[in-house]
């Protein structure tokens, strides 16, 4: 009878006094990263970048926000939109003069100010207009094909 008892304390002890190393792999990552988080959209709200140093690997704190950079973005016509740095990393546009027009190229441009100042360039990308949701697509073409030819009948049998 003791023997299930003195199985189960036992394990139990190995259980608990048991060790975990943690492991910690050496890399050689660059710290010297720029993260670059962004949509530019044609809604009429500001468009918002972030700027972030990624962390050291096996770290879970956030990223480091990257503050005091000059950050715009240009079109294919010339024109040069300027972002504000609102909170440490975070840059919106003013929406009063920066809104996205589907079809335009546009292209972002940063400047870092932090010890010797960096330049990032963006590829010129196309702003391109959003699908509709699969949902509403099929609801339209369940309508159309399933829900239509239904309703001509009923209209053709009423007649």
């Amino acid at each position: 009878m003791n023997h299930p008892r003195q199985i189960i304390l036992l394990s139990i002890l190995l259980l608990v006094s048991s060790c975990i190393t943690q492991f910690i792999p050496h890399t050689t990552e660059d710290r010297d990263l720029l993260v670059v988080e962004g949509l530019i959209t044609d809604s009429p709200q500001a468009n918002i970048i972030k700027l972030t140093r990624p962390n050291h690997l096996g770290l879970t704190t956030a990223p480091l926000p990257v503050s005091g950079c000059n950050v715009s973005v240009t079109d294919d016509s010339g024109q040069s939109f300027i972002f504000t740095e609102t909170t440490p990393g975070t840059y919106i546009s003013n929406p009063a003069k920066f809104q996205g027009i589907i079809g335009r190229f546009y292209t972002l441009h940063i400047t870092t100010n932090l010890g010797n100042s960096q330049n990032f360039e963006s590829y010129a990308m196309e702003l391109k207009p959003v699908l509709q949701s699969t949902a509403f697509i099929m609801k339209k073409l369940f309508f159309q094909r399933v829900m239509e030819p239904q309703l001509v009948r009923r209209v053709v049998r009423s007649l």
